[in-house]
């Protein structure tokens, strides 16, 4: 779509103004105020029905008067009119004008201003707004046309995100599926059954969780260990003894109680007897049968010393015959290398004894004196190789033996040492044979020493004593309370021994729960790291993403690149559409000329996914270099400021 013919009427201040383009570039030269903005508003108004930068113009299509306001006119019309050349050759015309409207009421002698209107016109047919606007949709959608009319429109107008959907619908999608299929790192996210952006939000969320869960589990560990501190001044171990012991105790006190009760006191007394000797008896055996096994114990270990002793003695014999052969080498070596030198010695005092004939051997001839010297000559220089030779062989010799000793003697310290290690072993080992040997020889201690044999023997006088005193009423009657006293006694022990008790049973309830804990630590972190790992699947996939994407969407513009996506710092990518020229983004650091560029390039690429064509217009050229304004396949409008024309001047190009 081209422009053939624009027309101003009493628009933004220019009464009248005719451009005939004929479908061919203009360069509008004029100074500033000169009305160049006002003929790209006028072109924008028609098409889109705002100005050029997309705000309202309505009213300010009005002329302004000296005081800046916006008197009524008296329903002057304020009209464009553009003749257009559609890509299909045929013309269209489109006109809008902007009048006041002036009602005279009922009763009332003139008329009122009651407001503006605008009136739409398509190839001189006036129509509704509606009308006139679904017809300009079906030859430019209205958001298209800005895009390829308005160079800075995509950069400056659009929103980051309506910029990437365009960019998307000209390069198409890339789908995650043929990604993740051509890529073998990223072949473990192939079964994850929605888009990559949802997974990674609930590997997110799980990773949050499972981290927070995890957190919580050090404080959790380290209230059961405090509250797992036992303050029992005795062993479990003792305490359940004297628990099963003072209960056996107890039970046996009702049942000799319950014998007096009922007249069986002196069997009772009997039974007590029996049981008390038996438990001697038991722990007398239990003491011999104590001692015996450690006699059987200590001689084992005796054992065990005297095969150590005798393999300490056997290491110290074999290696005193090593250092004393190592000796005899050491000293016969010393005798060699004396040998070594005597022999050097001979064979360097040794001068070449040479004789050398003058005659040829071969013909009998006499041969001159300097073949002569030149034969003495080489067989000295033979006899001198041949005694440099062994007197190197010599030397090596020598110094092979040297060296061997060397090693040898550093063997016999070695060795030295190691017979004084054993030799302490040795002693260290007899003294112990000789204290285990000792232990074998001590007596059995005497059985009433033992505590609980004595306790026992205590308590046989003592109930030999009750059975003596039973024998009259008072007696029985005394015993009786003196049992019920102990049975007494011996449930405030029990509860008390099992109160303890009780602390260790909830210690160790605590510490199945610190391992439950522990265990759940582990499991969550093996947890953790998976899901990490398939966060950073995520990672490399929305990078490999990215680089095919921003490859697919550059590669359809010559000069401008698209940033499509920002790196977060917690390694996360962010979308984006940021268009840059040389990586500097367009609005942020280029210069004018840049952006223009950058904007002229889209255009063209707009252009062609759209398959459209339409009049291009560039405001404030005068800030543009010829290397900015890269050539476009629309009808370009250049508005250019020139100094001192107060007058438009219009000029076709090309």
């Amino acid at each position: 779509m081209k422009i053939s013919k624009l027309k101003l009427e009493n628009f933004k201040g220019i009464e009248s103004l005719e451009i005939e383009a004929n479908g061919k570039n203009l360069a509008i030269y004029g100074d500033n105020g000169t009305g160049k903005t006002t003929i790209a508003d006028a072109y924008a108004w028609v098409m889109f029905g705002k100005s050029f930068d997309g705000r309202a113009l309505e009213p300010e299509i009005k002329k302004r008067d000296e005081k800046g306001t916006l008197p009524n006119d008296g329903g002057v019309i304020h009209a464009v009119e553009i003749e257009l050349m559609l890509d299909s050759d045929k013309p269209m015309t489109l006109r809008k004008e902007y009048v006041e409207v002036w009602t005279k009421k009922r009763g009332a002698a003139n008329k009122e201003y009651t407001g503006d209107k605008t009136n739409y016109f398509i190839n001189d047919v006036p129509m509704q707004k509606k009308e006139y606007d679904k017809t300009l949709e079906a030859v430019f959608p209205n958001e298209t046309g800005r895009l390829l009319s308005m160079p800075l429109y995509f950069c400056n107008n659009l929103g980051w995100q309506d910029r990437r959907k365009i960019l998307m619908d000209i390069c198409g999608t890339i789908s995650d599926a043929d990604i993740i299929s051509s890529v073998d790192e990223l072949k473990p996210l192939a079964d994850v059954d929605t888009s990559i952006d949802d997974y990674r939000k609930t590997l997110k969320a799980k990773a949050k969780k499972v981290n927070d869960e995890l957190e919580t589990i050090p404080a959790r560990i380290d209230e059961l260990e405090k509250a797992a501190d036992i303050n029992v001044d005795e062993p479990k171990d003792v305490l359940e003894a004297r628990v099963k012991e003072l209960s056996a105790k107890r039970d046996g006190l009702f049942e000799s109680l319950s014998n007096m009760e009922h007249g069986g006191i002196t069997a009772a007394y009997t039974k007590e007897l029996a049981n008390i000797e038996a438990e001697q008896t038991k722990i007398v055996g239990k003491v011999e049968a104590e001692i015996s096994k450690r006699k059987r114990e200590a001689e084992s270990v005796a054992r065990g010393y005297e095969a150590e002793i005798k393999r300490i003695t056997d290491d110290i014999t074999r290696l005193n015959k090593n250092i004393e052969q190592l000796g005899k080498i050491v000293s016969t070596a010393d005798t060699q290398a004396q040998k070594l030198r005597d022999e050097w010695n001979v064979e360097n005092e040794k001068q070449p004894n040479i004789t050398v004939s003058d005659v040829c051997p071969c013909c009998g001839q006499k041969l001159p004196p300097e073949k002569v010297e030149e034969t003495r000559q080489k067989a000295i220089a033979d006899f001198n190789i041949s005694k440099a030779a062994s007197l190197e062989e010599i030397t090596a010799k020598g110094k092979r033996l040297m060296e061997q000793k060397g090693k040898d003697v550093k063997e016999i310290d070695l060795l030295t040492n190691r017979v004084k290690e054993l030799e302490q072993e040795l002693k260290a080992n007899t003294d112990k044979l000789e204290s285990t040997k000792a232990f074998l020889s001590i007596e059995p201690d005497d059985i009433s020493q033992n505590e609980k044999w004595s306790e026992l023997e205590h308590r046989r006088v003592e109930v030999m004593k009750k059975m003596d005193s039973v024998k009259n009423e008072e007696g029985l009657a005394e015993e009786i309370r003196a049992k019920k006293a102990e049975i007494e006694s011996l449930g405030n022990e029990i509860s008390a021994a099992c109160d303890k008790l009780a602390a260790y049973v909830q210690a160790e309830q605590l510490k199945a729960r610190k391992a439950d804990l522990l265990t759940k630590e582990r499991e969550l972190g093996r947890t953790y790291s998976e899901i990490e790992h398939m966060i950073f699947l995520t990672e490399q996939f929305y990078k490999e993403k990215v680089r095919r994407i921003e490859d697919s969407v550059n590669s359809k513009f010559s000069r401008v690149k698209f940033m499509l996506f920002k790196q977060q710092k917690n390694g996360g990518i962010d979308e984006c559409c940021e268009p840059t020229i040389d990586g500097v983004p367009v609005g942020i650091g280029l210069n004018k000329g840049a952006e223009m560029t950058a904007a002229l390039d889209i255009v063209n690429t707009l252009s062609k996914h759209y398959e459209m064509n339409l009049p291009v217009i560039v405001d404030n050229c005068e800030s543009y270099t010829d290397a900015s304004m890269i050539d476009v396949d629309s009808q370009l409008i250049r508005l250019i400021v020139k100094a001192g024309q107060k007058e438009l001047d219009i000029q076709q190009e090309g």
